[in-house]
């Protein structure tokens, strides 16, 4: 029997999104939904339209789509940025659902760990609570409940502290020194961004399969870290000299749980970067081998 082809609606041609895009092209029919033109030597259709703006989308959406996948990133850190790519975006979409009376198959909705408040260590896991504190936890947990109540089946991919490719915020931190190996840390939980498109890449081929899927999913890799331990392990691998300690003591401590990944591994995926250290060893050997000479 042949594989059924799928209309696949990607809402975001970012660092995730449109590697997703690009894959599926080669087997289903793909549009991608931008705000502006981008290349596109694969075989993907390009859907202009602002998700912030419900007549656009309406207007632009295409027909027949069997499943969305919303990965979208706001273009500001701010209150109003969160809620205009999440709340605002989420119900301009499937306003522009209900208007073309289309009902997916799936929507896939990437968010993030920062819907959960905790910050004592605790072991979070997809039945914890979320009580976010900040505007954008606050944001995506608002979209997040809209698809839960839109009728449509969804799936909602949390992801924790994305790294990988240029994402260098904490292996620079370590070289300036900001990152203490002294002092105990908070919990920090990473994800390579190979494997953040893997996950993706994984759950909406168990939706083409027509294999089951839960409705929320943690991507987190399987070792969560206390700050302290990557610092020391940073300093080593790149053979950093000082460490700025007065900055270090006055710093306030940061939120601290440590994400459990069951969910996610016991629906077959592996990770092509299983801890920090293999998904940083590759960063340091790809960009600062010539300048640092890591220890191998």
């Amino acid at each position: 029997m042949a594989t059924q082809i799928n209309n696949i609606l990607c809402i975001g041609g970012g660092l995730l999104g449109l590697p997703v895009a690009r894959h599926f092209s080669k087997s289903q029919q793909v549009t991608l939904l931008k705000r502006s033109p981008i290349a596109t030597p694969l075989p993907i259709s390009l859907c202009l339209a602002d998700i912030g703006d419900k007549s656009q989308l309406i207007e632009a959406l295409p027909t027949d789509i069997d499943i969305i996948l919303y990965c979208l990133s706001p273009t500001e850190f701010s209150d109003a940025g969160y809620q205009k790519v999440f709340p605002e975006g989420v119900s301009n979409l499937l306003a522009a659902l209900r208007h073309h009376k289309q009902v997916p198959k799936r929507i896939f909705f990437v968010s993030s760990t920062s819907v959960y408040s905790q910050n004592d260590n605790e072991l979070i896991t997809e039945d914890s609570p979320a009580n976010p504190a900040a505007f954008s936890g606050m944001r995506l947990q608002e979209a997040e409940t809209l698809l839960r109540n839109s009728g449509i089946p969804s799936t909602i991919v949390r992801f924790s502290g994305i790294y990988g490719g240029n994402r260098t915020r904490l292996i620079e931190q370590a070289l300036r020194g900001d990152l203490s190996s002294q002092q105990e840390g908070p919990y920090t939980n990473r994800i390579h961004e190979t494997d953040c498109i893997g996950v993706l890449l994984h759950l909406i081929q168990k939706e083409i399969d027509q294999q089951s899927l839960h409705p929320l999913y943690l991507a987190s890799d399987c070792e969560p870290v206390p700050t302290h331990i990557i610092a020391a392990w940073f300093r080593e691998q790149l053979q950093c000299e000082t460490e700025n300690t007065a900055i270090n003591s006055t710093k306030r401590r940061a939120g601290s749980k440590r994400c459990h990944n069951q969910r996610l591994l016991a629906s077959g995926y592996r990770f092509i970067y299983p801890t920090w250290r293999e998904g940083y060893g590759e960063m340091i050997q790809r960009l600062y081998a010539d300048k640092q000479q890591p220890k191998q």
